[in-house]
């Protein structure tokens, strides 16, 4: 831990005449200033007032003790070893992931067929015509003959000219 320079040491007020009560502001201090120590985080000049701490403090002493054996305890906790290693994690997640992407683009196809198919049938029930019932062609009466046009037709073609 570096020391902010806007900081000021609430350890370096003169505790001479309260003897080893600290208020909590500074046991806070002291408590992160030691953290720092052990960690490696501070300048010679903290170092310094450390060192005069431990020397001068048993029960600073104490507090570095506890925290130095937790510190060493934690660096010597074993990692355990994983059973799957991390490429076979990947490569089930890929594979589940593709597999997942494979059957929502399967249920939106088809989703929207049926929707396509709802969509049609409601159309052409609501238009009344359905073009699924069958129908008949209209019966030529005798009176009105069938009558075709061959050389003039009902629509104009346009010339390709």
């Amino acid at each position: 831990m570096k020391k902010d320079n806007n900081y000021d040491d609430p350890t370096s007020k003169n505790n001479s005449d309260r003897g080893s009560l600290l208020t909590r502001e500074e046991s806070e201090y002291r408590f992160e200033l030691l953290s720092a120590y052990i960690d490696g985080e501070v300048t010679p000049q903290q170092r310094r007032q450390v060192q005069e701490w431990l020397d001068t403090d048993p029960q600073f002493h104490t507090l570095y003790t506890q925290l130095l054996g937790l510190s060493q305890g934690i660096k010597n906790v074993p990692i355990p070893q994983a059973e799957i290693s991390t490429r076979e994690i990947s490569d089930e997640v890929f594979r589940r992931v593709n597999g997942e992407h494979r059957l929502k683009r399967a249920l939106v196809l088809t989703g929207g067929t049926i929707a396509a198919v709802f969509v049609g049938a409601i159309s052409s029930i609501l238009s009344g015509d359905n073009g699924l019932t069958p129908q008949m062609a209209n019966q030529l009466t005798p009176e009105e003959p069938l009558m075709i046009a061959i050389h003039e037709p009902v629509v104009e073609i346009p010339n390709e000219e």
